[in-house]
């Protein structure tokens, strides 16, 4: 995963600053609190809902309408 999250940031010159990222399937929320370092306003989803503070995310159906990633 540290690679996948540091090529991310060499795409976007280690800056994320007003974007929307989501990190799904969230896990424990690495991937999402790597990107907020970075800048970026992350967004942890999972299927399941064992931590309400992840958003309810199933990636075999659309993604909510309140997720609406930003691209620069």
């Amino acid at each position: 995963m540290r690679i996948a999250v540091s090529r991310l940031l060499e795409h976007f010159d280690g800056k994320l600053d007003g974007m929307r990222v989501l990190g799904a399937p969230a896990g424990i929320g690495w991937i999402g609190d790597e990107l907020a370092r970075a800048g970026g306003e992350a967004v942890c989803g999972n299927i399941n809902k064992e931590k309400s503070y992840f958003t309810h995310v199933d990636l075999e159906e659309p993604l909510p309408s309140m997720i609406a990633l930003s691209m620069p």
